[in-house]
């Protein structure tokens, strides 16, 4: 009996981060508030806090919308699977710029994404130097 609680000891002190924390984490990683992610899943946003501070279990239904509105598994939700959330995101400043860019219309977007190509072009050349 003791043995079995040693070996579950250890396999959750290996993984140390909850739930809630790991959803907060994603979602941040994401660029995205309590709010908008709880909007794009149709849950409350009290309800998304209550999960993301462990108030509340969070159920199969609700894992998977929020694994779907933020393009992970639910295994990487629970700790199960991290190899993918530990790969570099996007920043939440850039993913909010580029949501502004898909919103423009078609010819504006192409001018700003001309802008933003020589501005790359540029940066480059002067990494080089």
């Amino acid at each position: 009996m003791k043995k079995q609680k040693t070996e579950k000891t250890k396999k959750r002190s290996q993984n140390t981060e909850a739930v809630g924390q790991r959803l907060v984490r994603l979602r941040e990683a994401r660029g995205m508030t309590q709010a908008m992610l709880a909007r794009q899943v149709g849950l409350a946003q009290n309800q998304m806090s209550d999960f993301e501070r462990g108030r509340t279990r969070l159920n199969a239904d609700a894992m998977i919308l929020i694994a779907k509105a933020l393009d992970v598994t639910a295994d990487e939700i629970v700790g199960l699977d991290c190899k993918r959330t530990k790969k570099t995101l996007i920043s939440g400043p850039v993913l909010r710029r580029v949501a502004l860019i898909e919103a423009l219309p078609p010819s504006t977007k192409k001018h700003v994404l001309r802008t933003i190509d020589m501005l790359l072009a540029g940066a480059e050349m002067q990494q080089r130097k």
